[in-house]
């Protein structure tokens, strides 16, 4: 067989094996789309505006603390705190904490809320760097800031307000993010609820691009100018809430976004917080608790709400979006080899083999296999290893599937939630839909790509900063 033959050979064989991948990871995704919008149309039949009030008007309901992390955010501090402060429920309280930044964000928190500081003393048991000082303000009297040297993660920012909390339930929350006003009631339910343990919740993420927001109010929901901001909103609504919608009706929901999840801050510290070692602590710290359900034998559900929003102000330039894109998958390659003991092992149930098996083989390896496809097939039909048939396949599966799940994302969000009620923001959103799987797909695939190169190489950069601008700009 000559060299020519070999290379023929593997090209085909090696096409064959991503056209049959590409099949697989499709058939997956269509299968959670389809289970997240029965799952959704159920949720909306049994939740009421008449069961939300009598939550917020028992005693019964367990207080909250709401915990941001907030590192050189003085563009929208303020109107998340504001934002937060106006939430409809009974008993929380609000700490920010301030980790080292260099810009103006402690003195606007300082100002714009008469923070004083004060002499208070509360539980450190899981290590932070040093905390400078404390502020509250009789003012508003449920809003407390810790400002502390900065960790160089979000996780000791993090751990640092857990230390901090005074109630049993904590939700974390970015600094550049903003709480519909009944989003904490929308959290707690299934924990009320479920006859099993509820050890974390979470709700959609939104884009607030391009929206109205006045003194930590959203008046009206609207789209960004930039391309790459609608492009946002699309995958935002495909990875919240038909991909976690989906993880949630099986019990294999293992990512709680750090920019809006409510836990159990007893099973937390039990388990020491979130690491400030991960590059993804979020989806790190779920599923070091899941495993440690899983050694005590208790049964448990991580549960997603897709009526909760928590709207935040997603990047806005090519820059920041592909480091932070490359850093998300960082973070997943990480946490898979910490953990790896739990991908595909029965005695984690659910967890181990559907959960993990997920994210090892759908979104690890997706990118990159899939970017190769793009590559490989061209070759192998000028080479001749497969026909020209073939290779339309893969790239009608690939580009056209995507397609596909877009629109049904964008549909089911229509169909349910009708955020969108203007005409021309529905066919600006489903025509970035169909534009997205033509160029800006295949560069979130190689980002995602370059991310897991750079964790194989060593280059494990931590929580960097990124840049920011403040909610309302480019507001309709």
């Amino acid at each position: 067989m000559t060299a020519v033959s070999v290379l023929r050979e593997f090209f085909a064989i090696f096409s064959w094996f991503v056209l049959a991948y590409t099949v697989f990871i499709n058939i997956t995704y269509y299968l959670n789309t389809i289970l997240a919008f029965f799952a959704v149309r159920k949720h909306l039949r049994t939740r009421s505006r008449e069961r939300l009030e009598q939550i917020f008007n028992s005693r019964l309901v367990p207080p909250i603390s709401v915990i941001l992390t907030a590192y050189n955010e003085e563009a929208t501090i303020v109107d998340s705190v504001r934002g937060i402060l106006r939430q409809l429920y009974s008993q929380y309280e609000v700490i920010v904490v301030n980790d080292g930044s260099k810009d103006g964000t402690l003195q606007q928190l300082i100002e714009s809320f008469s923070m004083e500081r004060v002499e208070k003393t509360y539980d450190e048991s899981i290590p932070t760097q040093p905390v400078r000082g404390v502020y509250a303000s009789y003012e508003y009297p449920r809003l407390i800031v810790v400002d502390k040297e900065n960790g160089g993660c979000k996780a000791d920012a993090s751990n640092a307000g857990i230390n901090a909390a005074n109630y049993p339930l904590f939700c974390a929350a970015d600094a550049d993010s903003l709480l519909e006003e009944d989003a904490l009631l929308q959290l707690v339910l299934p924990m009320l609820e479920r006859l099993d343990f509820v050890p974390a919740t979470g709700g959609v993420v939104r884009a607030a691009n391009g929206s109205n927001v006045q003194r930590g109010t959203l008046f009206n929901i609207g789209l960004g100018k930039r391309p790459i901001e609608v492009f946002q909103v699309i995958e935002y609504l495909r990875a919240f809430l038909t991909g976690r919608t989906a993880q949630s009706v099986q019990n294999i929901m293992l990512i709680v976004s750090g920019a809006f999840g409510l836990f159990n801050k007893a099973l937390v510290k039990t388990i020491g917080g979130y690491n400030k070692d991960s590059l993804g602590e979020d989806f790190e710290l779920v599923v070091r608790m899941a495993k440690h359900l899983h050694g005590l034998k208790t049964p448990f559900s991580v549960v997603f709400v897709p009526q909760t929003v928590c709207w935040t102000m997603v990047p806005h330039d090519w820059t920041t979006l592909g480091k932070q894109r490359a850093r998300w998958h960082r973070g997943l390659m990480q946490t898979l080899q910490w953990h790896a003991n739990m991908v595909l092992n029965p005695a984690y149930g659910r967890t181990g083999v559907l959960g993990m098996g997920y994210f090892l083989l759908v979104e690890a390896l997706g990118p990159c296999i899939e970017l190769l496809g793009y590559l490989v097939f061209p070759i192998s039909v000028v080479i001749g290893a497969i026909n020209l048939p073939s290779a339309l396949l893969f790239f009608l599966i690939s580009v056209f599937g995507g397609v596909f799940l877009s629109l049904s994302a964008l549909l089911l969000e229509e169909v349910s939630f009708h955020r969108y009620s203007k005409w021309d923001e529905i066919e600006r959103l489903a025509i970035y839909a169909f534009l997205e799987n033509f160029g800006y797909r295949q560069l979130t695939l190689w980002w995602r790509t370059k991310g897991l190169w750079n964790y194989m190489t060593g280059k494990k950069h931590a929580w960097g900063s990124m840049a920011r601008q403040s909610f309302g700009s480019g507001s309709v």
